[in-house]
């Protein structure tokens, strides 16, 4: 409230101070942050130190506007390596054991922040990042690490890898698997596998990719890439063409003009030759 503009701007405006907080029930008087705050913000509006005393800046990656910067001090960086750590050692690691750490590197928090809190704990970190997954099974094979750490979608990739080279990754060396950084639900998943198997056991060489926010999203603007990597490989694999993408957008209204044109990128991604779009809400009778 003393250090951030619009922290003070909204509180004013909703007629509260931080004291006023004397309970959970409290929060219930103070305005929400939102993304589109976030963005208003950027880069460092919402920075409550001097920029002066930030010790590192990292970034979400900007596919949906400007990117949401997280700024932190030197005393966050150790309260987030202790935190890593305690989560770390929950997930079952110990000190001396090997994490191969194949979250991305860079503006991403995730490879980074890993890294702070398994060297923390005393583990030997393989910083590999992402990619090049012919090396990563090598180098799985090679230095015989105990963890790993990686989205859910690029550990497919790294057991496609292992198959490839004829090796059973149930005889890895890992005993301990760590996969987030994505917001994807086992039950999406097996929607995307079964409808590609049924539509390939069903004869056919075309496929429509689907994107339509918030109704159904087979595919999205923002999933990781890995998991449009997967994805990508999943259709290859069993020899599908993505022929369109299904991206509705009503092209009356100017605030979905931005997904229209997210959903083209997309579609440019997957190879697709046409986009299915909208004009109206064809379910709402008043639009």
């Amino acid at each position: 409230y003393a250090n951030v503009p619009h922290y003070r701007q909204s509180f004013d405006e909703a007629g509260v101070r931080p004291e006023d907080v004397r309970s959970l029930a409290d929060l219930a008087k103070f305005p929400f942050l939102t993304k589109h705050q976030l963005r208003a913000t950027y880069p460092f509006g919402m920075v409550a130190v001097p920029r002066e005393k930030l010790a590192r800046l990292h970034a979400s990656s900007g596919t949906t506007g400007k990117p949401i910067v997280g700024a932190y001090t030197a005393n966050d960086l150790v309260m987030w390596a202790e935190v890593v750590a305690r989560s770390l050692r929950l997930a079952g690691a110990r000190p001396g054991q090997m994490l191969h750490n194949a979250y991305g590197y860079g503006l991403f928090t995730g490879g980074i922040g890993i890294h702070s809190g398994a060297e923390k704990l005393g583990l030997t970190v393989v910083p590999i990042s992402g990619g090049m997954t012919e090396r990563q099974v090598q180098i799985l094979e090679d230095f015989r690490p105990e963890l790993i750490t990686v989205t859910p979608s690029y550990m497919l990739a790294i057991l496609d890898g292992y198959r490839k080279k004829g090796l059973d990754p149930r005889k890895s060396s890992l005993e301990i698997g760590i996969f987030g950084a994505e917001p994807w639900t086992n039950a999406m998943r097996r929607e995307i596998e079964e409808a590609v198997a049924g539509i390939r056991k069903a004869g056919f060489r075309y496929i429509e990719l689907t994107a339509t926010k918030s109704w159904t999203e087979h595919v999205f603007p923002d999933m990781p890439f890995e998991r449009l990597l997967a994805i990508q490989d999943l259709l290859r694999q069993n020899e599908l063409i993505p022929f369109a993408m299904s991206g509705h957008c009503n092209l009356m209204d100017p605030e979905r003009i931005p997904d229209f044109e997210k959903n083209i990128r997309l579609a440019a991604f997957f190879g697709c030759q046409y986009i299915v779009s909208s004009v109206g809400e064809a379910h709402l009778a008043n639009k």
